[in-house]
C-alpha cells in the first residue's frame, strides 16, 4: 500500500473521529476513539503529510483525550514515530516529557518506558526539564514508577560514564561502575 495513497486519504476520516472524541466528552466510543488515534500515529511512520498535518493532534491527544488507554496508545506510538522519524517528534519532546505528570499510572508508565528507551538509546537527548520531569518519578505515589525512574537514572549514569571513559581513553570502559543512587 502506498503511504500516501489509500490509507492516508482515511487519514482526514480518523482525525475527525479524534478530534471529536477530545472536543465532546462520551461522543466516540473509546475503542473507535484508540483506533483512530493509532491509526493516525502508525501512518504517521510511513507519511509524511499525514505526520505534519496529525502529529499535534497526537500530541494534543496524549494530554488531553477522557480515555487514559488512548493516552497510553499515544505515548507508545510516539516512540514508534521517534524511532523511525526522530526529526519530527524532537520539537514535541516538552510535550512528551509533560505526559509524566498525567493522573493516571498507566500513562505515566507508558511514557516513563517510552522515553527512557529513546534516550538510553539516543533517538531523543535527556536533557534539562524533561530530566526533572523523570527526577519527579523517583518519589511518585506508585512503586513500579517509582523503581523504573530510579532504573532510568541508573542506566543514564552507567551510559554517561562509559561514554566520557571511552571520550578520554579511547576505548570502552573495562567494568561496569556501581550506581551513585541509593538503594532506597
Amino acid at each position: 500500500v502506498k503511504a500516501d495513497g489509500f490509507v492516508a486519504a482515511l487519514a482526514p476520516v480518523a482525525a475527525k473521529v479524534a478530534s471529536r472524541a477530545l472536543a465532546r466528552r462520551g461522543a466516540v466510543p473509546g475503542v473507535l476513539h484508540r483506533s483512530a488515534v493509532l491509526f493516525l500515529a502508525k501512518v504517521s511512520c510511513v507519511s509524511r503529510g499525514v505526520r505534519e498535518e496529525y502529529l499535534p493532534l497526537l500530541i494534543t491527544t496524549l494530554a488531553r483525550a477522557p480515555d487514559a488507554l488512548a493516552r497510553q496508545n499515544v505515548a507508545v506510538a510516539l516512540g514508534d514515530l521517534a524511532s523511525r522519524q526522530p526529526n519530527s517528534v524532537e520539537p514535541w519532546t516538552d510535550h512528551v516529557y509533560g505526559a509524566l505528570r498525567d493522573s493516571d499510572a498507566t500513562v505515566r508508565a507508558a511514557v516513563l518506558a517510552t522515553l527512557a528507551h529513546l534516550a538510553l538509546n539516543d533517538m531523543i537527548k535527556a536533557r534539562g526539564g524533561g530530566v526533572a520531569e523523570v527526577a519527579l518519578l523517583v518519589v511518585d505515589g506508585d512503586d513500579t514508577i517509582r523503581r523504573r525512574a530510579r532504573a532510568f537514572f541508573e542506566e543514564l549514569h552507567k551510559k554517561s560514564t562509559a561514554q566520557s571513559m571511552e571520550q578520554v581513553s579511547g576505548t570502552p570502559p573495562a567494568e561496569e561502575q556501581s550506581s551513585p543512587w541509593p538503594d532506597c
